[in-house]
């Protein structure tokens, strides 16, 4: 079935084969990248239940779900790397999936003789792998042969890892003491969001929302600093990249540190400064970091501080001055919370990691491994 509207691609039943556009069905464009749709009747059907009139939301729902399963940027990659799969079809007029590991070798070996980078060919095998366990299916990939032709392909394409830099703890106390010297509205904001990013080991999104983002499901509104208790600032963050469904988790900075630096009290000069008060903000969904107008007022609007970093670096050490990304301020506050002989489940907790990610920094530490050899 179609609407005949001109709304997209359109979404088809891998059981009855009807079809349907994305918008059709309020499913975001990215979902089912695998062709693994299913629509709601033949959901029920799978298990007896027919079209059940009681059921049918629950089966719609479902999709819903699904169709946020991952989030929208890697969707978008498995949308790809699917592709350049369907255009090596249409090539060579050959089949590509399922694939098999024989098949996969000639695949991936042509592919790289096209010119396509490492980074492409691995969301290509990361996405192969995705498609066969959707349709229930061994993955090429598990075979040891494919484990040792994937050797090969990072061998010869010299592949190497790379990871943010850690924004040094030095430059960071620097950045927040020159922007508290200022004592304007901006500087007090600026402060704050560095704190955020560096104390609370935050990512972009967490502090100021996605740039795709209308509704702002991401980003730390003035409702959630929750500064009730003096020892503490309890953070809420709504959604992250580990938890795109929007559970939910807190994190807790100490307003005692060893820089000196207390965000509760940044954040109480910031709500004097927006002109409310804390029981004012604790009920306002507004953004937390917030663009100023040309009079220098508070606009009600989200700031994208990724720019922002880089002009402030420029502005405290120079033009010519090392410029940090705004993640490295996370990479620098676990790295310091790390020499610092924070325990690595406390500054995993913290940061809010679901993977051992956080581990990759742990290898810079020169001072904290030394202790490997010193009992020796």
């Amino acid at each position: 079935m179609c609407c005949n509207l001109d709304a997209g691609p359109l979404l088809t039943c891998i059981l009855c084969g009807s079809s349907w556009h994305h918008a059709c069905l309020g499913l975001p464009q990215t979902s089912f990248p695998f062709d693994d749709f299913r629509c709601a009747d033949c959901r029920l059907s799978e298990f007896g239940a027919g079209r059940m009139p009681s059921l049918q939301g629950a089966a719609e729902f479902v999709n819903d779900l699904l169709a946020r399963a991952r989030e929208p940027s890697t969707l978008a990659g498995y949308r790809t790397a699917m592709n350049h799969l369907k255009s090596f079809q249409t090539k060579h007029n050959i089949s590509v999936l399922p694939m098999s590991p024989r098949l996969a070798q000639v695949i991936f070996a042509s592919l790289i003789m096209e010119g396509k980078t490492f980074s492409v060919l691995k969301g290509i095998r990361t996405t192969v792998g995705c498609w066969h366990s959707a349709h229930d299916l061994p993955g090429p990939f598990d075979a040891f042969e494919m484990h040792q032709f994937w050797s090969a392909v990072k061998r010869r394409l010299k592949t190497s890892v790379t990871h943010h830099r850690e924004f040094p703890y030095e430059r960071f106390v620097t950045m927040v003491r020159v922007l508290l010297a200022r004592r304007t509205k901006a500087s007090i904001r600026d402060a704050l969001w560095l704190c955020l990013g560096y104390m609370g080991f935050s990512r972009h999104s967490e502090i100021a929302g996605r740039k795709q983002d209308d509704h702002f499901e991401r980003g730390y509104r003035l409702c959630d600093m929750d500064i009730s208790a003096l020892d503490r600032t309890k953070c809420f963050v709504r959604a992250s990249k580990v938890d795109p469904t929007g559970n939910g988790a807190y994190r807790v900075i100490a307003s005692a540190t060893a820089s000196g630096i207390n965000v509760q009290e940044l954040l109480l000069v910031l709500f004097r400064l927006m002109g409310m008060t804390s029981q004012q903000a604790a009920r306002s969904e507004a953004p937390l970091i917030q663009s100023l107008d040309k009079q220098g007022n508070f606009t009600g609007r989200r700031l994208r501080c990724d720019q922002r970093f880089k002009t402030l670096q420029r502005q405290i050490f120079g033009p010519d001055a090392e410029v940090y990304t705004i993640h490295c301020l996370r990479v620098g506050g676990c790295s310091h919370a790390l020499n610092s002989g924070v325990p690595h489940e406390l500054g995993k907790a913290h940061g809010i990691w679901t993977s051992d990610a956080y581990w990759i920094y742990a290898r810079f530490h020169e001072d904290a491994r030394l202790q490997v050899t010193a009992c020796m």
